[in-house]
């Protein structure tokens, strides 16, 4: 037999509460889950092996590839030291960055260390140790001739190591005869005698542009804070021309300083690669009153990339192609421009609808008309919106001043495009009555829209009857 209690019974109807709570929470939830799926972001990569002859022993290489990689090219390839924890964010950073066109397509190598206090630190005399230096060796020739034979010539070579690796980068940046072309420390330490040979290495002649990025935070390990602000101290007074030289301190600890610094730190390495574009209108007004020809500034961009970074680099649409565009100024320009464009991306499907755009930027009124003409008539034009159609037709009314054409540009491609009859009948309608011209056609263009009203976003059925009614 069960005896309920005064108590028993309240805790029951607590429970039938709660229970009836749970129950309409379900039911709500029921109607309002949102369903998902999961998705993933990978980056593919390889993993080599290469024996080495200077450390008798095999060393894993993590290599990482731009997608359209091809070894007729040539890439920038970024180094990294202490690949088991270093090659996935430079890999990450670099493939966001190429995505953001801030750096070129470029080839990523992990390099491997089986014992990285061997291979990275330096003697207590503040110079390499045997193994040190050995390991020197197959970072700058062996790793170099692997990549040679086996993947391409690296066109500019960046060294990237944090910590101990950060030290040893500098190391091997102050030697004689390396092959890096911008080295990034990141959270360096001065050994013994290395701010010399840093302070002699920015006083050599340097016949191409070098890069040197160091950083450090403000919650790292003092010594390596200490010998950023010192090094940074250095930088101030060295005047070289081709020697870039940067540093940054971030409010981060030792280990963070990695992560947080590779995007600055690549970035600035790659800051001449960076395109200019139309939205500069400080450089545009110099180049303008500088008579300047648009196609130089693309051959002049081209030429400096190459010459820095030994890269054949094609310019963006929306880069230094855009400045160009910009500034043309008469129709020999024009031509010229799209010649050279035409020569390195081909015609696109853009083509005539850009060099239209650009006759009439430069008032060559009748040639603009010619091209957007043969936008409309080929196959494989740009027709799919309005647009297309009124360029032309206001070309015809406004800067030619042809009624009569613009009369039949619309009675054409009213019949062969009826999807923009409405537009083109209203269009011309309106030019004609706000011009007193063509009574009997502006008539038969209202009259058809009227007649064949649909709602649309270009004009009301209200918009068409008052223009019937202007109509004298």
């Amino acid at each position: 037999m069960v005896i309920a209690t005064a108590f028993n019974l309240k805790a029951l109807k607590m429970n039938k509460l709660f229970l009836s709570v749970i129950l309409i929470f379900l039911i709500h939830t029921a109607h309002t889950q949102v369903r998902s799926s999961a998705a993933t972001i990978s980056y593919d990569y390889r993993i080599d092996t290469l024996y080495s002859d200077t450390l008798k022993e095999t060393r894993l290489i993590k290599v990482a590839l731009p997608e359209e990689f091809s070894r007729e090219k040539t890439y920038p390839v970024f180094i990294t030291l202490d690949a088991s924890w270093m090659f996935e964010p430079v890999m990450v950073t670099v493939k966001q960055l190429t995505e953001a066109k801030v750096i070129p397509s470029s080839i990523v190598i992990g390099v491997q260390s089986n014992n990285r206090s061997k291979d990275l630190r330096m003697g207590s005399d503040g110079g390499f140790t045997t193994a040190s230096r050995a390991f020197c060796h197959y970072l700058t020739k062996e790793l170099f001739a692997y990549l040679s034979n086996n993947i391409t010539m690296p066109a500019f070579p960046v060294l990237i190591g944090h910590s101990d690796g950060a030290v040893f980068s500098q190391k091997a940046m102050v030697q004689p005869g390396q092959p890096f072309r911008a080295v990034l420390s990141l959270s360096p330490q001065l050994e013994k005698g290395l701010l010399q040979e840093i302070k002699t290495f920015t006083e050599q002649n340097f016949p191409d542009q070098f890069y040197h990025f160091i950083a450090s935070g403000t919650k790292d390990a003092t010594g390596r804070l200490k010998a950023v602000i010192v090094e940074d101290s250095l930088f101030k007074t060295v005047q070289n021309p081709n020697l870039h030289l940067k540093s940054a301190i971030y409010e981060v600890d030792h280990f963070a300083v990695a992560n947080r610094a590779l995007t600055d730190g690549i970035a600035f390495v790659f800051e001449d690669f960076l395109e200019d574009n139309d939205w500069n209108e400080a450089l545009l007004d110099s180049l303008r009153k500088a008579g300047t020809n648009p196609v130089d500034v693309v051959k002049a961009y081209r030429q400096k990339v190459k010459r820095i970074y030994n890269l054949d680099i094609i310019p963006r649409e929306e880069g230094v192609f855009s400045t160009a565009f910009a500034i043309l100024s008469n129709k020999k320009q024009v031509e010229d421009f799209f010649a050279y464009k035409a020569e390195l991306l081909g015609r696109d499907k853009f083509y005539n609808t850009s060099f239209a755009q650009a006759l009439e930027l430069v008032k060559a009124y009748e040639d603009a008309l010619q091209y957007w003409n043969n936008n409309l008539e080929d196959p494989n034009g740009q027709t799919g919106i309005f647009f297309y159609f009124q360029r032309p037709l206001n070309l015809l009314m406004n800067q030619l001043s042809r009624p009569k054409e613009a009369i039949e540009f619309v009675k054409k491609w009213s019949a062969k495009r009826p999807e923009f009859a409405l537009y083109l009948n209203y269009t011309i309608a309106r030019y004609l009555v706000d011009k007193k011209l063509e009574k009997k056609e502006a008539r038969r263009a209202i009259d058809y829209c009227i007649e064949n009203f649909k709602p649309n976003g270009f004009f009301k059925m209200e918009d068409a009857q008052k223009l019937k009614d202007a109509i004298k």
